[in-house]
């Protein structure tokens, strides 16, 4: 029996643009309800609302409430290396009121998120930070008034926040619309040292540091003996990567070749991971060998780093190729016989499967053959993984006539009719004649079956009435499964 374990081969391949930087968002702090999967809430930070809106949703996130000598903090969980990713953007929106004016909150970027806080105008953030600090600051303590001012701070981790540093860092005074009933927005962009902080759509403040290290993002605040409500909305923070792009996912079969990713980009450099069945891990668009032995789907999952000259972030993305088995072998036997001048029929059935396709062209789980030939099923599932069976039909039509010589009609069970021993009789005649010639005996089947048909049982032919003992002649013209008539004679002794 031909038995092939055969998948569809196919080979795909998805062209796109060349790599080129692309923005992507790195984290986000938004929703309704207020998402934080992702960042670690630690103080006095947390989920609520606040009079800034006219809701009363849960949209808000309060950094520091109105209390006073209090602080909280909210940092994504995931680092960047600025290293390697020096550049990034994050849009927010803020209010500090509710209160009575103090102290001011801040986006930070730094090696250490707070686990102990400084209160007051220490805005929350954690003793010997390195990184940035953008400071809005609604309490200026450096001349003991009210005066609102954004900062922008950098930290060595050899010392404390200072709001009044010496020697003085980028700091921008009179900002009185920064304690606000109503929201406002802000955004702070980062670029290879320059720093540019944007307040309602304006550029307020600008600076110069770079940040070569790996990181958390993050917002802090802090009151004193002064309070407001400091809150937050709609986070997001973006950043510049390569696009990578590792193609759809996509279901095959064993034996098919998959071409992955996209045509090779000038000045871009590719590596996948892991490296199992790919033709080479390090080009842009390798082959994968779809491989799958066992009687379940397996998926590969791969992942895809490009870099690109001229962009310091490396871009990731992933695709999973999920290998369907082969179905299982339909279990045809090898061959079979059949005597189709009988009319014997052969019942083909299959177990279940998504699809069926027989050599007939009908596609049901079973196929009724009443001829010989070769016959062929092809089962596959709904994405063309097949698999094929066949079985040679044969045909075979055995044929044997044995006719008894004694009949002995006393009714003890031993050839009291004179039956014979048919195999692969189609129809029969079957007369007896004494010695005279008169018939004594005559039946007939076009369909012969030895229970149903009238064996002589030693009357004559419609007289119950029995014949005398003595030798008398039989005569059977029987058909064969081939169609063929052949007579047959013979003598039977009849004893009573």
């Amino acid at each position: 029996m031909l038995k092939k374990y055969v998948g569809i081969l196919a080979s795909v391949f998805l062209l796109s643009q060349p790599i080129k930087a692309q923005t992507q968002i790195f984290a986000t702090l938004t929703g309704n309800p207020i998402v934080t999967t992702g960042w670690n809430l630690t103080g006095n930070a947390r989920t609520g609302d606040t009079p800034g809106d006219s809701d009363a949703d849960f949209n808000e996130l309060i950094v520091c409430p109105s209390q006073t000598f209090t602080s909280g903090a909210v940092f994504y969980g995931t680092p960047l290396n600025l290293a390697a990713c020096n550049k990034f953007s994050v849009d927010f929106e803020f209010r500090m009121f509710g209160g009575n004016s103090a102290d001011g909150m801040a986006f930070c970027f730094l090696t250490n998120p707070p686990t102990g806080f400084v209160n007051g105008q220490g805005i929350g953030i954690p003793s010997n930070p390195r990184g940035l600090m953008v400071v809005f600051d609604t309490f200026d303590n450096c001349n003991q008034n009210n005066n609102p001012e954004i900062q922008i701070r950098v930290g060595n981790g050899n010392g404390n926040y200072q709001e009044c540093p010496t020697p003085p860092q980028p700091t921008l005074t009179n900002q009185t619309y920064l304690r606000n009933n109503n929201y406002q927005q802000a955004r702070i962009e980062y670029e290879g040292g320059a720093i540019r902080v944007f307040v309602d759509g304006i550029l307020r403040l600008t600076g110069n540091s770079f940040l070569n290290f790996t990181g958390y993002f993050g917002f802090t605040a802090a009151t004193g003996s002064q309070t407001d409500i400091h809150s937050i909305r709609n986070v997001v923070i973006k950043m510049d990567k390569p696009r990578a792009q590792a193609g759809p996912d996509r279901v095959v079969c064993p034996g098919d070749t998959v071409h992955l990713g996209v045509p090779t980009t000038v000045a871009t450099t590719y590596a996948w991971l892991p490296s199992t069945q790919l033709s080479a891990p390090n080009v842009s668009a390798p082959v994968f060998t779809a491989v799958n032995t066992s009687n379940s789907p397996i998926p590969y999952t791969f992942i895809l780093k490009v870099d690109t000259a001229g962009i310091p972030c490396p871009g990731y993305d992933t695709v999973t190729v999920t290998v369907n088995p082969i179905p299982e072998n339909p279990g045809l036997n090898d061959s079979s016989k059949i005597c189709p001048g009988l009319g014997e029929k052969l019942d083909l059935a299959l177990g279940i499967y998504p699809n069926y396709l027989w050599s007939d062209g009908s596609n049901g789980s079973q196929i009724t053959v009443n001829k010989p030939g070769t016959y062929w099923v092809k089962v596959s599932d709904d994405i063309g993984c097949a698999n094929y069976d066949t079985i040679q039909v044969i045909e075979f039509c055995p044929f044997s006539v044995e006719f008894p010589n004694v009949l002995t009609p006393n009714g003890d069970g031993k050839n009291d009719f004179f039956k014979g021993r048919l195999i692969g009789v189609k129809s029969l005649k079957m007369r007896v004649f004494d010695r005279w010639g008169r018939k004594q005996y005559e039946a007939e089947a076009s369909n012969f079956n030895a229970d149903t048909f009238e064996w002589w049982d030693g009357n004559t032919i419609g007289i119950a009435d029995a014949v005398k003992f003595g030798q008398y002649t039989w005569v059977a013209d029987v058909e064969n499964g081939k169609g063929e008539i052949l007579q047959y004679r013979g003598f039977l002794a009849l004893i009573r």
